[in-house]
């Protein structure tokens, strides 16, 4: 029963502030769908490459006609290192971003599909704890949680990880109006899941107690992705794009 109590208590200060300490800054809204973007750190109004299928779809009918496949794999580097209370916690982290782009294209109509990670993408894992442990383990000694824990003990052993994905399916369909615009719409399906786990041992007057704040969440949704691309002449090229 005391190990339930504890798990309730520590899942509420993980739900608190841990997931918007790990994932800040906008991490849950990607735009490196594909390694060209990795390149250029721009791709809205590209009109070469399948990668457009997720940047710029109306696009499409600027490409030759027939199928274009791309499949890209990025590993990449990313610090979570911090310091609290002039102690450092460093972070084993490792950020997949896979991607798959398909286009078949003919004459004024073109069919494509994208498979991309939307949000999240990888694991972060503090082998001696971070900020929330920590935090955990200042609180209890505090006697926060008194008296499931006595005040004035120890947490050791601590370890605080995260995986999180949110995979994107797209399918749609683009059209060549004239010369200049063409315009494109599709269904997106996005499927997230995330995975916390913190836990540590609370030593006070020889007792050990194991503390354990682990949950998933798993959720799903489906929206649009509209685009319009504009190629006045040559040499100037628009691309346009709204997504919900």
């Amino acid at each position: 029963m005391k190990k339930v109590i504890i798990s309730i208590f520590a899942w509420l200060l993980i739900a608190g502030f841990f997931v918007d300490f790990v994932f800040a800054g906008g991490v849950d809204n990607k735009q490196n769908y594909s390694a060209n973007y990795a390149g250029t750190v721009s791709r809205n109004a590209a009109v070469e490459g399948a990668d457009i299928a997720a940047y710029n779809p109306a696009g499409i009918m600027e490409l030759k006609n027939g199928m274009h496949l791309e499949l890209d794999t990025q590993f990449l580097h990313l610090d979570y290192d911090h310091n609290i209370y002039g102690q450092n916690y460093e972070a084993t982290s490792n950020p997949v971003a896979p991607a798959l782009f398909s286009i078949y294209k003919q004459d004024k109509w073109a069919a494509y599909g994208s498979f991309t990670i939307v949000g999240g993408g990888g694991t972060v894992e503090y082998d001696e704890g971070n900020v929330v442990t920590k935090t955990i383990g200042n609180v209890s000694t505090a006697g926060a949680f008194y008296p499931v824990l006595l005040p004035g003990g120890v947490l050791s052993d601590e370890f605080a990880g995260v995986e999180s994905y949110d995979y994107g399916f797209t399918a749609g369909l683009s059209y060549k109006i004239n010369d200049i615009f063409s315009v494109s719409g599709a269904a997106r399906y996005v499927t997230t899941d995330k995975e916390v786990d913190i836990h540590g041992t609370y030593t006070q007057g020889g007792t050990d107690t194991y503390i354990l704040g682990k949950y998933d969440q798993e959720a799903d949704g489906l929206g649009g992705v509209f685009g319009l691309n504009i190629k006045p002449n040559d040499t100037v090229n628009i691309g346009l794009g709204i997504s919900f």
